[in-house]
């Protein structure tokens, strides 16, 4: 696979996330983007994805509603261009609807993995501050034994000098 960070990669990886989504992508792929390392940038590509969607569906509704304009001012034709225009709208509003629900449980899914990666990266590191603590209070109650010794030891050493 190319590099990613360029823009063909960025291309490259667009491309894959589209796939992913289709249920297009090979196993490789499909993991690829669920490592760590890509969580960020994969759920980037689904929002700026999404957003496209709302945008391209918006201008094709407002597109949509100047030909029902258009088809209205036109009184011989008209109800039959408005028929056919309804028509071919309402199967790629459908399709375009299909797509971004499929678009939304993948967005859900991506943030889902990485709340589940950063939760578990959390308490991996909340264990390891808290052995680390454990490991300080033991070693400061070694210090704290030795220096009750040492004043013993000095306390006998001067009770034996006078």
């Amino acid at each position: 696979m190319s590099d990613i960070t360029t823009s063909s990669g960025a291309e490259v990886f667009r491309e894959i996330v589209v796939r992913d989504i289709r249920g297009q992508a090979t196993e490789a792929e499909a993991r690829m983007l669920r490592l760590p390392a890509n969580h960020g940038r994969w759920i980037e590509e689904i929002t700026a994805l999404r957003e496209r969607i709302d945008a391209q569906i918006a201008e094709r509704r407002a597109a949509y509603n100047a030909q029902l304009a258009d088809c209205l001012k036109d009184r011989q034709g008209g109800r039959l261009r408005w028929a056919d225009e309804r028509a071919a709208y309402e199967t790629w509003h459908a399709a375009a609807l299909a797509f971004r629900q499929r678009v939304l449980v993948r967005e859900r899914e991506a943030k889902r993995i990485r709340t589940e990666h950063n939760r578990g990266r959390n308490e991996a590191e909340a264990a390891s501050k808290r052995d680390a603590r454990q490991s300080l209070l033991a070693t400061l109650d070694d210090l704290r034994d030795r220096v009750e010794q040492l004043e013993k030891a000095q306390l006998q050493a001067g009770g034996r000098a006078a």
